[in-house]
């Protein structure tokens, strides 16, 4: 786990990769981390909110609720992203999570929040994007990497988020006022991914190919099918999912 851990954070340019057992698990223990950390600093802090996109997993939104945050649900944009609508309430949550559905990158950044990425499907382009935050990945065996199971990741250049997420990971080990979980990653999993690392970039060129073919075909129905891809931002999409709109 350690080596792949390693791996995976020089690859993504990030100072610390934490694995543990799902994505799910990996949000929820980053959504800890950040309201731990904001809770040391104003102790007398109600409950803390955090925006997420209307279409999104159920996975995104639990994983909020169980580390104590109240959701605040946004409408999104033809690509499944938050438009950046102005709150009608005119109060602006403490979070923001952005989700990189079907594995199209999220752009820009988020203003006056801590911005969290739940990049379960789009992690392999915060090595072109590097977003300035901390991101999740998703192992599933629906995505883009996995192993013989399931399995997570915490990407962070914070050093206490990533003291967090360890110890919490093993049951609140280090954090005694905090209860953690046991949300290890399995050995067998990150030694299967990490053979497969080899071979990964060549397989995302293949997706690519695959996904640029389809779009070109689909040009003929114009109007009528929309695939859902910038044809001018291919770096920036990870080609989890090939999802078209009927018009």
């Amino acid at each position: 786990v350690k080596q792949f851990e390693e791996e995976m954070a020089a690859r993504l340019n990030y100072k610390y990769a934490i694995g543990v057992a799902s994505c799910s698990l990996a949000l929820e223990a980053t959504f800890k981390a950040y309201t731990a950390r904001e809770g040391d600093d104003q102790p007398d802090l109600p409950s803390l909110s955090i925006c997420i996109p209307a279409l999104t997993y159920k996975a995104t939104i639990n994983a909020a609720i169980r580390a104590g945050l109240k959701p605040v649900i946004l409408d999104v944009n033809v690509d499944g992203i938050i438009d950046g609508s102005p709150f009608a309430n005119g109060e602006t949550p403490s979070f923001a999570c952005t989700v990189g559905l079907y594995g199209n990158g999220v752009g820009g950044r988020v203003r006056g929040m801590h911005h969290i990425r739940d990049a379960a499907q789009d992690w392999p382009v915060l090595r072109q994007q590097r977003p300035n935050c901390t991101a999740t990945a998703s192992f599933d065996p629906t995505k883009n990497l996995y192993g013989v199971g399931g399995g997570g990741m915490v990407f962070t250049d914070s050093e206490f988020v990533a003291s967090f997420v360890r110890s919490w990971r093993v049951n609140g080990a280090k954090f005694l006022d905090s209860a953690g979980t046991n949300a290890k990653m399995s050995e067998l999993d990150a030694a299967v991914m990490l053979a497969k690392l080899e071979y990964f970039d060549s397989w995302q060129g293949r997706r690519s190919k695959i996904a640029r073919h389809w779009t070109r075909e689909l040009d003929a129905y114009e109007g009528v099918v929309r695939p859902l891809f910038h044809r001018d931002n291919w770096h920036c999409h990870a080609v989890q999912k090939y999802v078209i709109e009927l018009t």
